[in-house]
């Protein structure tokens, strides 16, 4: 009887550490980093763009889809398309905030496999098309005299095409790979955003896209400078004193041109890549402390005798 009861103390005790543990251990993983709120400056900083850029779009799309145009120009053709792109992007930023604001995993879910995919898809594809028409205007300063086939609206239109095909098939890849490997998982409590969604397959295409992206990225930023000042110089070389008033304005509106989307593009999209990945490591750090005090105060709590 003795041994007995024995056995049964032992059993119990056994059966109540072991219930601690998975209580501690689960209280543990509930300090994870998927679970930390985000930072507040995403939210504010993505709800003021998105109703400036809401109205201003708006505006935009009505005057280039509502209205009959004439004449259509290779720029033209991409201006139509880089306002697409801009308004399509700014229908995205709600998931964007909403996953920012909710600690929900589904709309985790819903955010990192749509959302994040809309997001990068329209943005790059501004990027682009902001290129492809410094290139144009460039070509028309360069060759004044001539029509190059670039220049042209049919090439435009095949370009436009190539461009959306090509952007599209990235984020269907990312898409259907996170669809059929990611959803439902668990989120890894080591890793905040979408990062903590990403099975071993995502994380290798994210890689991929990521670096395409940042090529990107580069690419248009040199070359816009470059076209600026190449215009620069030429229009310099090309003014004489013998020029009409007439023709010294349309080439002042050129560098202007010129000026203009450089500085735009600077504005829109430099400080995102450059903001966002220095706040995003203040923010990593920022929650992997909060983690680590979470995780301390927890395990403290389940140490403290009954």
């Amino acid at each position: 009887m003795t041994v007995h009861g024995y056995k049964m103390t032992t059993t119990a005790s056994a059966l109540n550490e072991s219930t601690a543990s998975n209580t501690t251990n689960s209280t543990l993983d509930s300090c994870g980093l998927s679970e930390v709120p985000a930072h507040p400056f995403f939210i504010f900083s993505y709800s003021t763009v998105f109703l400036v850029c809401l109205a201003l779009n708006t505006i935009t799309m009505r005057v280039y889809y509502c209205t009959s145009l004439r004449f259509q120009s290779s720029v033209t053709v991409y201006l139509k398309n880089l306002a697409a792109a801009d308004f399509f992007l700014c229908l995205v930023l709600p998931l964007r905030i909403a996953n920012y604001a909710n600690k929900s995993t589904t709309m985790r879910l819903i955010y990192c496999s749509f959302g994040a995919s809309g997001f990068y898809l329209n943005m790059y594809a501004s990027i682009l098309f902001m290129e492809y028409i410094a290139a144009n205007r460039f070509l028309k300063i360069a060759y004044p005299l001539k029509t190059h086939v670039l220049q042209t609206a049919h090439a435009a239109r095949c370009i436009s095409i190539i461009t959306w095909t090509s952007l599209s098939t990235m984020a269907l890849i990312y898409t259907v790979v996170f669809l059929s490997t990611s959803w439902g998982a668990a989120p890894n409590p080591h890793a905040i955003g979408c990062e903590s969604l990403h099975s071993h397959q995502v994380s290798t295409v994210y890689k991929i896209i990521h670096c395409v992206s940042a090529l990107i990225f580069a690419f248009v930023l040199v070359s816009l400078n470059m076209f600026y000042w190449g215009t620069v110089r030429r229009l310099r070389h090309a003014h004489t004193p013998m020029q009409s008033q007439r023709s010294q304005g349309k080439l002042g509106r050129s560098k202007r041109n010129m000026l203009v989307l450089v500085v735009v593009f600077c504005v829109c999209f430099v400080p995102y890549h450059l903001a966002e990945e220095t706040l995003e490591k203040i923010y990593r750090k920022w929650c992997l402390v909060e983690t680590t005090c979470c995780r301390r105060r927890r395990a403290s709590e389940h140490e403290l005798p009954s």
